[in-house]
Formats: C-alpha cells, sequence, structure tokens
C-alpha cells in the first residue's frame, strides 16, 4: 500500500482455538495480550450466551452444506462407540475409537506420539487391532483411523468407558496466504455407559470363561509309528477373554504317552480368538487305536 508517496506493508498472523464451554450462561473471553516489536496489545474482550444446544434456526442443515466449504470442525473430528452396552460380566466388548479427517483440500493432522487412551479401570483389555479406510459422514468423505480394542468387564454394575480427550493440530491449505494454515484442536468424544449383568450362579467346573466358543480337535495324520510322537492341537475359538479358558481335560490314554500342552493364541476373523493346546503324543503299542471325545 502507498501512502503519501512512503509504502508500508502489512501482515496479518492468525491463531485459531477451539472452546468448549463446561456450564451454560453468559460469559466473557478474557482480553488477550500480544506483544508485537516489543509493545503489549491487548485484543477486545468478548460477550457470548452459552446455551445446552443449538436451536433449529442454528443448527446446519448438512444436506446444504455438502456444496459449501467445511467448517473447522469438520476438517477433523473423533467418535468412540462399542458394539454392545449391555452384557455379562466377563463378555466381550469391541471399543472403537475413531479419527475422521476431510479426505479432500489437502487437510491433515497432528496427532500426539503417544495418543491418549481412556483410562479403563473397571475393564481387563484384550487384543487391539488398528484399520484405515474411508466413510462418508456430515456430507464429507473422510479418511478413517480406527482403533479396536477388546475389553472385558470385571464388575457387574452400570460401568463408564471414559470421554476420549486429547489435544492435536489441523492443517488445511490458506488460499489467501498460498500456504497452509493450522490450528490447535481439543479433540472430544463423549462417555460410554455400559450395563454389566452378573453371571448367574456357576456350575462346580466353572472356570470364567463368558462368550461363544467351539472347539476343534487337529490331528496330523492317522497312521503312526510306534515310538515316534507327533503334535495333537485341540483349538478353543470364540468371543471371550482367553485368559479364562482352561486346558481341556484328556482321559487316559491307554495306548500312548501324553505330555504338554504348549499354549498359543491366535487371533481370527471377527474379533475372535483361538487358544491352542498343543499336546505330544507317543504311540506305546501297535494296532488300531481311538482318539477319545474331549
Amino acid at each position: 500500500m502507498v501512502i503519501n508517496g512512503r509504502r508500508t506493508e502489512s501482515q496479518t498472523l492468525t491463531w485459531t482455538y477451539t472452546l468448549r464451554c463446561d456450564r451454560q450462561g453468559k460469559q466473557q473471553i478474557p482480553a488477550i495480550p500480544v506483544t508485537v516489536d516489543n509493545q503489549q496489545c491487548l485484543t477486545n474482550p468478548i460477550q457470548v450466551t452459552i446455551t445446552s444446544q443449538k436451536s433449529e434456526t442454528e443448527r446446519p442443515d448438512v444436506n446444504a452444506r455438502q456444496n459449501d466449504q467445511p467448517t473447522l470442525d469438520d476438517l477433523a473430528f473423533v467418535t468412540t462407540s462399542v458394539d454392545r452396552k449391555q452384557v455379562f460380566q466377563g463378555e466381550q466388548i469391541t471399543l472403537t475409537l475413531s479419527i475422521y479427517v476431510l479426505d479432500s483440500m489437502g487437510v491433515d493432522i497432528e496427532i500426539p506420539r503417544n495418543l491418549p487412551f481412556p483410562e479403563l479401570n473397571d475393564f481387563l483389555q484384550g487384543p487391539q487391532n488398528r484399520t484405515v479406510d474411508r466413510e462418508n459422514m456430515r456430507g464429507f468423505s473422510y479418511r478413517v483411523q480406527r482403533l479396536e480394542q477388546v475389553i472385558y468387564p470385571v464388575q457387574a454394575g452400570t460401568l463408564t468407558i471414559p470421554a476420549w480427550s486429547w489435544q492435536g493440530r489441523v492443517y488445511w491449505p490458506d488460499r489467501n496466504l498460498f500456504g497452509q494454515s493450522s490450528a490447535i484442536r481439543d479433540f472430544y468424544a463423549p462417555p460410554i455407559t455400559i450395563t454389566v449383568e452378573a453371571l448367574p450362579p456357576s456350575p462346580p467346573e466353572f472356570s470364567g470363561a463368558v462368550g461363544a466358543y467351539r472347539a476343534e480337535s487337529v490331528f496330523p495324520r492317522d497312521t503312526l509309528t510306534v515310538g515316534t510322537p507327533v503334535q495333537w492341537a485341540i483349538a478353543i475359538t470364540g468371543k471371550g477373554n482367553p485368559d479364562t479358558v482352561g486346558a481341556p481335560r484328556i482321559p487316559p490314554i491307554p495306548w500312548a504317552h501324553i505330555s504338554g500342552p504348549e499354549i498359543d493364541l491366535d487371533g481370527r476373523d471377527g474379533g475372535e480368538q483361538a487358544k491352542i493346546f498343543t499336546y505330544q503324543l507317543t504311540p506305546l503299542v501297535s494296532g488300531e487305536q481311538e482318539l477319545p471325545e474331549i
């Protein structure tokens, strides 16, 4: 800009913050001190009114926004969900934490190196699974990072999965500055309530396993050699805490010597897990023999 023959230049730096209010009513954002060239300036205080929810006239129309520019809240957000909210004590639940990032306009997100995780003091934690895919939501297409965490409630009653809250930075192109803008965001997903029912009276040999399981016996071949050991695997597969699945009871086998088992865990599709008990069986006598039912 040229004023009275003198050329002047100005530059604007903008810091964008996201605020989350904990109470309703009239509040004030105070004046913020900013130091420029060793001189301190103050922004104007801002009066705001906090309500419990947006009115119908303020609530955005998702369909109308499909052709508009997304808001800052649309660029990236998080959600939490569970596959069931009413279970028995010890029954498997899959908790899914999802990070949505707008799949256009060069939007990106910087997350903490050690991403905070909800405190799950009332649950045992099982295996995790991470996936990346795409999903349409809010009228836009998103890249979605998902963390699926298997959990098991350790007691009956009303349990709470705490809110998922952390701070990250969102980046997007700035056409006015011909570069990239960014903003620090507070990401938040609300807590989830789980109703856990107590188990009915258990039989004497109950080991604590809760869920749907199936058993499979795997034997390598039907012709054996006396004195030569072979491996006999019994897999217990299902949705449930594998730590509560005990080794099957092998009845006496007079024609063979049994040792073991060795125990392995194997993740399967659909959130199932297999606990595999591998025994070493050594035939002691020749002839046709039969393995008992387990």
